[in-house]
């Protein structure tokens, strides 16, 4: 019987306990929180409190809250809902708001769209964080690192300098180009071209006077140097300037013979012409001036006994002629000139004197005749080499009337000295034919 009291009395005691316990549950939620181990297990994250609300179902309705400020815990009415929608925090930045201006240079993919930069305005941004919807718990402390970071955002001043809109367009200066109209062809060009010639001439000469039986020719190569430059004006037109110096020895044939008497030539030029351009081919015209003086220095005793003298020559001349020009292959063309030369004034001057008998110098004028000349070449970018000849005809000059004191001339004559001496240059011809190397300075 006691036994079955104690039983009872201790059943009794376990359903008052069971109870109380339920009672004090119901009336108020309990706060938790995570044991040592769990804040280690987060490798040193702020604790945070879980709220268990009565109404809600199982532990899934558990609402995160953080710490606030570090070291002050805050925590939520009870009255709060345990699901809420996710909350955003509004702060101000020290950055100003940005609006948005084109900026320099145009993107490459849409010339039509400009990169956008920002400058700052008077207003106050604000930031927004929202609560991700993965997340239920907020870290304050990584909100303000990244208030740090937002107030390094760099700003951007508007220049209108850089704004292509009040930029004037540039254009690149144009490389210098040859005022020389060019062949479309794409072989090498046809038309004349700027820049300095040198050229060496090797050729045979010959001097001839036919009524009087006078023969001279070269006992050793005509040798020549011709220097010229061309410079181009525009529309095809240019302009050369030639120089030639020239010399060969000569054997006489005549009054007797005598060997290796000197000739030497000086030439200078001036033409002015213009190039016209066809498919195949081009004809280059031209006008100029020319001068040309030769020296004849036949001094000494031929082999009948006849005395010989020094002579001098000028002509003025005008050169009229034209270049021919036509395509060989893509490194190549074949040039050639052909060219009339009319004789505006000759002076023919002969030192008598140097015969020895006392006979004065005598000065014939020799204005009328012509001159020709041609030549053929093969022409690279440098380089020309082709056969060339120079020919003068030159008609008898005017005669002479000179004073002459010498006794032998003028009792030769059967006269008195003095004695008037009639002298006149016989008509005569001048050939020089041989080959032409050339090179070409740009």
């Amino acid at each position: 019987m006691q036994l079955k009291e104690t039983a009872v009395g201790v059943a009794v005691f376990l359903a008052a306990t069971f109870l109380c316990v339920h009672e004090v549950s119901a009336e108020a939620a309990q706060y938790v929180s995570p044991g040592q181990s769990d804040y280690q297990m987060n490798n040193g994250t702020p604790p945070t409190y879980q709220y268990h609300h009565p109404a809600a179902s199982s532990g899934s309705s558990t609402q995160q809250y953080p710490v606030g400020t570090l070291g002050v815990l805050t925590y939520p009415a009870p009255q709060q809902p345990a699901v809420q929608p996710y909350p955003s925090y509004s702060y101000p930045t020290p950055q100003p708001a940005t609006q948005q201006y084109p900026s320099y240079p145009p993107s490459p993919l849409a010339p039509s769209q400009y990169t956008s930069y920002s400058y700052p305005t008077s207003q106050t941004a604000t930031q927004q964080y929202p609560v991700q919807p993965t997340s239920t718990q907020y870290h304050y402390a990584a909100v303000q690192s990244d208030v740090s970071a937002a107030t390094q955002l760099p700003s951007y001043t508007y220049d209108q300098q850089l704004d292509p809109r009040y930029q004037p367009v540039y254009h690149a200066a144009k490389p210098r180009e040859s005022t020389a109209p060019k062949s479309w062809h794409p072989y090498m060009g046809l038309e004349t071209r700027d820049g300095f010639d040198i050229t060496a001439v090797f050729s045979y000469y010959e001097y001839k006077e036919p009524s009087l039986g006078v023969k001279e020719t070269s006992s050793t190569p005509f040798l020549g140097l011709d220097i010229s430059g061309t410079h181009g004006f525009g529309d095809g037109w240019f302009g050369t300037l030639e120089g030639r110096y020239a010399f060969v020895d000569v054997d006489y044939q005549g009054s007797g013979e005598i060997d290796d008497r000197s000739v030497v030539n000086w030439e200078w030029r001036g033409l002015f012409g213009k190039d016209i351009l066809f498919e195949e081919f081009s004809l280059s015209p031209y006008v100029g001036f020319g001068y040309r003086t030769l020296f004849n220095d036949n001094r000494g005793v031929t082999s009948a006994n006849a005395g010989g003298y020094r002579r001098y020559n000028e002509l003025y001349y005008l050169p009229i002629g034209i270049h021919p020009r036509t395509h060989i292959d893509t490194d190549a063309r074949l040039t050639s000139t052909l060219e009339f030369d009319a004789v505006l004034h000759g002076l023919q001057k002969s030192d008598l004197g140097d015969v020895g008998l006392g006979d004065p110098a005598i000065k014939n004028s020799q204005s009328s005749g012509f001159g020709l000349r041609g030549d053929i070449t093969y022409e690279t970018k440098n380089w020309a080499i082709g056969p060339y000849f120079i020919y003068w005809d030159m008609d008898q000059s005017k005669t002479k009337f000179a004073v002459d004191n010498s006794s032998t001339t003028c009792g030769n004559a059967g006269l008195p000295t003095p004695c008037t001496l009639v002298g006149d240059e016989p008509a005569n011809s001048t050939l020089e034919a041989g080959l032409q190397v050339k090179y070409h300075f740009f």
